[in-house]
């Protein structure tokens, strides 16, 4: 499902809730590149969504792991926060 801006945020938290009732793994993924894990899935939870840090997947970790599985070097400037 492919949520955007202009969507009720009450269907989406309903939505989550059926995955995560019905076992359903998931995962949102967002382009957020301003802010941890950890403070996107607390702006979330302050939104009444039932989800933890391992549900997200945002742009700067997921680079970061790619980097480190190909064994790549590139010179990255990264907020401590931002890789795993």
């Amino acid at each position: 499902m492919v949520v955007t801006i202009n969507q009720s945020i009450i269907s989406v938290k309903c939505f989550v809730s059926r995955l995560r009732a019905g076992g359903i793994p998931f995962r949102l993924i967002s382009n957020e590149s301003t802010a941890t894990r950890e403070k996107f899935c607390t702006k979330l939870q302050k939104h009444g969504f039932d989800v933890s840090i391992s549900d997200i997947l945002l742009p700067a970790p997921a680079m970061a792991s790619i980097l480190n599985r190909e064994n790549l070097r590139p010179h990255l400037l990264l907020h401590p926060g931002l890789y795993y």
